[in-house]
């Protein structure tokens, strides 16, 4: 199976009690609606042949995502593109940032890692995870002297 390292790396205690005690997350007093995330959303799916993890990145190119395996440890990357608001312009409503982010998923050792591959269609990433069979044990016999 494949698991997430984090689900909200940047969750704060501070907007659970403000939640509790005012009823509205501390984004929106800057402007934020609790819509927006700091991190796209996946779905894993898995088939008796492969992993599959499809991941929404709209507006990210195929040339500023970034994906590493490394041991146990596939990461997806994305290159931080900052909007700047032009002079005399702020936000009255802002429901979604541009920029970076960086997701980490912890694999399973039966995977084949020198096989995995990407497409990115309609902005969504989808990383194939192709699966291999597990490592038998060996057994030996061993002579005593």
């Amino acid at each position: 199976m494949i698991t997430k390292y984090r689900t909200h790396p940047y969750h704060s205690p501070l907007n659970d009690l403000l939640n509790v005690s005012i009823g509205r997350d501390i984004g929106q007093f800057f402007g934020y609606d609790d819509v927006a995330t700091s991190s796209p959303k996946v779905n894993i799916t898995e088939t008796p042949k492969e992993f599959v993890i499809s991941m929404l990145v709209p507006g990210y190119a195929k040339d500023k995502l970034k994906i590493t395996a490394e041991k146990e440890t596939l990461t997806v990357k994305a290159e931080k593109s900052e909007y700047m608001l032009g002079e005399n312009e702020r936000f009255t409503r802002r429901e979604f940032q541009v920029g970076g982010f960086t997701r980490s998923f912890r694999l399973p050792e039966t995977v084949d890692i020198a096989s995995v591959h990407a497409e990115h269609v309609d902005g969504v990433l989808k990383v194939h995870i192709p699966r291999v069979e597990p490592a038998k044990p060996t057994v030996r016999d061993i002579s005593i002297a």
